[in-house]
């Protein structure tokens, strides 16, 4: 049972664009080679979450943000939210297709702590099954996968050294069943477009002299 401060359980929730087995090199580092990513790399995952889950997780980061900065919190969210609203972990964010608002948290985990990675490892968010004392790998049939539905554990905490903000670490989630991936744009092959050849495909198809199969 949760009872930290700055920690919260969510239940019920999408999952969008998880890399919650691999760690990946983070955005903007497209330019860097892989030696200079290679302890920058994180786990990551956007939680999707209700209007009223995002009130209870807007609630929290209010507290962790007192415990940061005491009575300069209510002024610090607001400057974060005004001025730099990419480093406010949890927010409204609008779909590029279709304009409709929906709130999220971006939540990930740093393959190495510490300034270039000299802290040492931490570990992998925990992935677990519908038994969750069973973890995951990207091959379990309960694998936390795009457009999935899980309960998630995370935790919230400021920060004001080279820039201020809120982060979320995501700390563990839990696969509850299968849903439609987000990731899934793009333009689709339609009856017409290409002419059916599969007469001549040999795939599916056995070879018609069975003594020359090879």
């Amino acid at each position: 049972m949760t009872k930290k401060t700055n920690v919260i359980v969510l239940k019920d929730v999408r999952i969008a664009f998880p890399h919650v087995y691999t760690p990946v090199r983070p955005y903007g580092t497209e330019d860097k080679t892989e030696e200079e990513v290679s302890k920058l790399k994180e786990w990551s995952a956007q939680i999707r979450i209700s209007k009223e889950q995002f009130d209870q997780v807007k609630e929290l980061i209010s507290k962790v943000a007192q415990e940061k900065w005491g009575q300069k919190a209510t002024q610090m969210l607001k400057k974060i939210a005004t001025n730099s609203p990419k480093n406010m972990c949890c927010r409204e964010f609008e779909d590029e297709n279709t304009g409709e608002t929906y709130y999220a948290i971006n939540a990930k985990r740093k393959e190495y702590r510490g300034k270039n990675g000299q802290g040492g490892k931490n570990l992998a968010p925990q992935t677990c099954g519908l038994d969750w004392r069973r973890a995951t790998t990207e091959e379990d049939p309960e694998a936390i996968t795009d457009g999935c539905v899980a309960n998630v554990k995370l935790s919230f905490f400021c920060y004001d050294q080279v820039v201020t903000g809120v982060g979320c670490d995501l700390c563990a989630l839990q696969f509850l069943k299968s849903g439609e991936p987000f990731g899934k744009g793009g333009v689709r092959v339609e009856d017409g477009d290409f002419p059916d050849l599969s007469a001549q495909s040999t795939v599916g198809n056995p070879p018609e002299d069975d003594d020359n199969a090879w």
